[in-house]
């Protein structure tokens, strides 16, 4: 695959999403918020909804992948109970990516996730893996 072709392409696009999105999201957002739409109104403020959410989903991830390893290192858990990446504590909803086994690609690869906290749990867990993964000692890196 030609990843310089794929991400000139990508950075080209995120223009034109940050171009859509700025132009257009304060106007969608006027008209998503109306409380007199009609049904096909309404339709149209779900859709126009969820196809700015996608284009401003879009734009963060084609900055993500952009972007260079700044740090890595092993994780672990402070006094606190925060998640610390080489020592340094991640904040919630930070993305980054761990090193781990998936059953379904039967090998070892970098997931992305996050610190994420619940009203109903306070102690900080990783999104979208085992709560009972042991963080300790898990291979890390950050994109920040």
């Amino acid at each position: 695959m030609n990843t310089d072709a794929l991400f000139t392409d990508l950075q080209d696009a995120l223009l034109v999403h940050e171009r859509i999105y700025n132009t257009w999201k304060d106007e969608i957002a006027g008209f998503v918020a109306r409380k007199d739409a009609t049904a096909d109104e309404f339709l149209l403020q779900e859709i126009l909804s969820e196809i700015l959410e996608y284009i401003r989903r879009t734009a963060d991830l084609i900055r993500y992948v952009g972007k260079d390893v700044c740090r890595s290192g092993e994780l672990s858990t402070d006094s606190q109970g925060n998640i610390l990446l080489d020592g340094q504590r991640i904040p919630p909803m930070e993305e980054f990516e761990v090193y781990l086994y998936d059953e379904i690609a039967q090998k070892m690869v970098w997931k992305r996730t996050f610190v994420t906290i619940s009203a109903q749990r306070m102690a900080p867990r990783l999104a979208g893996l085992e709560n009972s993964m042991p963080i300790n000692g898990v291979k890390a890196r950050a994109r920040w």
